[in-house]
């Protein structure tokens, strides 16, 4: 239900506005079109389902369930994985952090400060909004953290990192360069590799269920889905 309670990104415009005190009433066009959209799902939903809410009582409802799961909502959860464990985002946060030191010591040019205001805050908006949001009040419990959703603000960092390559002196930009391409290279490779571990290790399970349907099989959440998946397909084709 994290898709759902994504909408909440939309504060980091409300943020924007704010700390950049400026305001462009085409800005307006962006708000229409996420009405827009949202009035279509709610027809869209009340012609399949009857209910044009359908997707407001959903995330309610999951809402409720999500109070009592044993998921990851730390605070620190992001900032972990873009200063600790890096195996996600490599040296990214380390640049968008030199940019930013970048940008300070040069305020008094022309592409200071203000080359980076922008995507500063909407890095710093979004990091802010999805590790800190709060999702249910009873118990007390915030926005649920993976680490596949910090995709959601890499944008803005890439863009912060990319100023501090642009600035720094030939010789480091190009050995950081080098580094940040070949270790991004072998961690995506390490990444791929686990993923595929991880899916045939579910299709084994899956084998081994099928072939064996007096034994017990214990199993990941991802194999019993999958398995469930294969059924109804073998009941579609029959």
């Amino acid at each position: 239900w994290i898709k759902q309670a994504a909408i909440i990104y939309v504060g980091a415009f409300a943020v924007m506005v704010l700390l950049m005190r400026t305001w462009n009433w085409k800005w307006l066009w962006a708000a229409a079109g996420g009405v827009f959209m949202l009035a279509a799902n709610c027809a869209v939903m009340w012609h399949l389902q009857g209910d044009p809410f359908q997707a407001f009582r959903v995330s309610a409802q999951g809402v409720k369930e999500y109070a009592g799961w044993n998921i990851v909502d730390s605070p620190w959860t992001y900032f972990r994985y873009l200063f600790v464990d890096i195996r996600h985002t490599w040296l990214l946060a380390y640049l968008a952090l030199a940019g930013v030191v970048i940008a300070f010591v040069r305020r008094k040019q022309r592409d200071g400060v203000g080359s980076v205001l922008f995507p500063f805050v909407w890095a710093i908006s979004l990091i802010a909004i999805f590790s800190f949001t709060i999702i249910t009040w009873d118990p007390v419990r915030l926005i649920m953290k993976q680490a596949n959703y910090m995709l959601l603000f890499t944008a803005p960092l890439c863009l912060l990192a990319g100023y501090a390559l642009a600035y720094m002196p030939r010789r480091w930009a190009v050995g950081v360069f080098a580094l940040y391409a070949v270790g991004g290279v072998v961690l995506a490779g390490l990444v791929q590799q686990d993923i595929h571990v991880f899916r045939a290790n579910s299709n084994r399970a899956l084998e081994f269920a099928k072939a064996h349907p007096e034994a017990t099989v214990y199993a990941t959440t991802n194999a019993y889905n999958y398995a469930m998946f294969e059924d109804s397909l073998s009941k579609d084709r029959t």
